[in-house]
């Protein structure tokens, strides 16, 4: 098998069309893949961020769950306590409950009687000067 001669205008031609198709495949992966793939790359990153909401979302959702089932069980707790003390009573119910406490206890001899009525600000200006 013999190669064609080819002549020097013709290597010239063959030169010139293999660099051009060397800059026509850089043209088409710089201006034509390039963008496309920065929108591919850009894409990801926001499929990943919206993942990361997603989840956040869902942990905001279980301690959503949580805390109502909390408020079920503190508004129950709530209702128990209110339905011991009867309505408009002053706290004067606390000292004849603490004498049960103590005489289920065993203890006979118990005083459970509120400290003062003064205000805040009194027992406050009495504690600076100490």
């Amino acid at each position: 098998m013999t190669l064609p001669k080819f002549s020097k205008d013709q290597i010239k031609k063959l030169a010139l069309s293999a660099m051009g198709f060397v800059v026509l495949l850089y043209v088409y992966f710089s201006f034509f893949l390039g963008p496309l793939q920065k929108i591919r790359d850009a894409t990801l990153a926001e499929i990943a961020d919206r993942q990361k909401k997603i989840d956040s979302s869902k942990t905001e959702v279980a301690k959503a769950a949580n805390l109502e089932r909390q408020a079920k069980d503190s508004m129950a707790r709530f209702a128990t306590l209110k339905e011991l003390s009867p309505e408009g009573a002053p706290i004067a119910w606390f000292p004849p409950r603490v004498k049960t406490f103590f005489a289920a206890q065993g203890i006979e001899r118990a005083i459970a009687r509120l400290e003062s009525n003064t205000t805040l600000t009194k027992r406050a200006r009495r504690l600076d000067q100490i």
